[in-house]
């Protein structure tokens, strides 16, 4: 038990996952949040092997439980991949608290209630476009609206080439007031976005970020 079964529920429904690398994969199986086995398996891993070594939060990602198809959950019912996030979070809050630590919890998958356990998440592998500033800020503005405490976005895009000049200024001059300030990004053309990557531009970026540290408490 403590995994996502196949339609019999016999043996561990196997998907390829990414493994780490550029296109890279290979076989695994997802934990099944909504079986005890499971969701205690997650709380012991969490306690052992990151609270006890002294980290102060947990970070869930790629948790968006895709690839599913045809699996099953504890009560046989088809994979809710919302409910199996939101119990991950659950199951990472719970770990700490227990250990004595103050739970903090980020994640990037989750459904309606997941802002319980969990006190930050981003808007995922975003484009670099003016599309996706635009979207990126209607999101959070809804996660805000939806209880959700803390929400950001990657900065300058995660895919897609190198921001243009002005793109990247004017992303850090919208996320200075988001929660989480991060220049996130895996390029298709193997450049990396840096807040000095234009010279000419370096510092209007650079006093975006004391304006940003002068708020801190």
């Amino acid at each position: 038990g403590g995994f996502i079964t196949e339609e019999g529920g016999r043996r561990p429904l196997r998907v390829e996952c990414w493994s780490g690398g550029p296109g890279t994969s290979m076989p695994g199986s997802f934990i099944d949040f909504t079986s005890a086995p499971g969701f205690s398996y997650w709380k012991s891993r969490v306690s052992a092997s990151l609270v006890a070594e002294g980290a102060k939060g947990v970070w869930n990602d790629n948790n968006e439980f895709e690839g599913l198809q045809g699996g099953r959950e504890a009560d046989g019912g088809r994979v809710r991949p919302g409910r199996q996030a939101e119990l991950m979070a659950r199951a990472s809050y719970e770990a700490m608290e227990e250990m004595g630590a103050e739970p903090f919890v980020v994640t990037r998958g989750g459904s309606p209630g997941v802002q319980k356990w969990a006190a930050l998440t981003w808007t995922g592998d975003n484009m670099t476009s003016w599309e996706h500033l635009k979207w990126n800020t209607t999101q959070q503005l809804s996660l805000g609206l939806g209880g959700f405490p803390a929400v950001s976005s990657d900065i300058g895009g995660f895919a897609g080439g190198r921001p243009g000049e002005e793109l990247l200024v004017r992303w850090c001059q919208s996320a200075v007031l988001w929660s989480r300030f991060t220049i996130h990004s895996w390029n298709d053309d193997g450049s990396t976005t840096e807040p000095w990557t234009y010279p000419a531009s370096t510092g209007r970026i650079s006093r975006v970020i004391q304006e940003r540290v002068s708020f801190y408490p």
